[in-house]
């Protein structure tokens, strides 16, 4: 050595193998921790960003920085870049989930739209249905029995007009009255009943009259006498009973009433003689028709 100088300090060594050997399984150690999810699963988008935020933090360090040397996955799952990236994914996943959500409730709302009509419609159909089935119900009884009426009919004139003179006679009678009463219940229990004409006011709706008569029993417009019954079911009238109607002059008034109509008399006359005159002296005809005196 010349001049008796200190010599250089020695360079620093370069790293060793063996540090950048330690510092790989604890970046691997917290890649793992990062993306482990369920065992078995696929990792998610979470668990994915994880383990990028994980790579970064344990990346190595630029040029002239020196390398953390303790990293551990505590600190990268803590680290600010790691949550960072995580709440990033968490919101991308939220915001993805509302829509699925305003989808499927738009969806519902469709649905729950089309179920109301598609039950409404059935409600309609079910009303028209029963609607029309009891409508051709009573439509098919009603021709039925119009059918059997002209023999319901016979069986009453020959009951009418039988006059049992033996034992033999009166039974075969009863038994007649008996099938009469028979096919009256029947007609009962499917709706059809008789109407009601001797003594009931005239019905153009219920009665067919052919003809008119003077009766001290019945007033006018009351009806005397029945010539054929008529019947009545769900449907209406399903026979017209043919009768006879009262011209009056019906029952004989009490004397009393009578005597209360004749003292009403008086005043109705002179009522129709002040008309009367009134008529004339409107037209200027002195020679009108003058008022009978009482």
């Amino acid at each position: 050595m010349l001049g008796g100088g200190a010599p250089p300090p020695p360079s620093p060594p370069p790293p060793a193998d063996g540090d950048e050997a330690a510092d790989a399984p604890a970046a691997a150690g917290a890649a793992d921790a990062a993306a482990a999810g369920a065992p078995g699963a696929a990792p998610s988008a979470a668990a994915a960003g994880a383990a990028d935020a994980a790579a970064d933090a344990t990346a190595p360090a630029a040029d002239g920085e020196p390398a953390a040397a303790d990293t551990t996955a505590e600190d990268i799952l803590s680290s600010p870049a790691f949550l960072k990236k995580k709440m990033e994914i968490l919101t991308k996943e939220l915001n993805e989930t509302k829509t699925e959500k305003e989808v499927l409730v738009a969806t519902l709302g469709k649905e729950k739209d089309s179920y109301l009509r598609l039950a409404a419609d059935f409600e309609n159909v079910r009303r028209r249905s029963s609607t029309q089935l009891a409508a051709a119900t009573t439509s098919a009884t009603a021709t039925v029995v119009k059918k059997l009426l002209p023999a319901l009919d016979n069986f009453e004139r020959a009951a009418s007009a039988a006059k049992p003179a033996t034992p033999a006679e009166e039974k075969l009678h009863t038994s007649y009255q008996a099938i009469q009463k028979q096919m009256l219940t029947a007609l009962k229990e499917l709706g059809v009943e008789p109407l009601d004409t001797v003594g009931a006011p005239f019905d153009p709706t219920q009665h067919d009259a052919i003809n008119r008569m003077e009766s001290t029993e019945y007033a006018e417009g009351v009806i005397c006498a029945q010539l054929q019954r008529g019947y009545q079911g769900g449907a209406g009238v399903i026979r017209p009973a043919v009768v006879v109607v009262s011209v009056g002059p019906g029952p004989p008034v009490a004397d009393g009433a009578d005597e209360a109509a004749a003292a009403d008399e008086p005043e109705a006359l002179d009522v129709e003689a002040t008309v009367a005159t009134d008529a004339a002296d409107a037209v200027g005809a002195p020679d009108a028709a003058k008022p009978t005196e009482a």
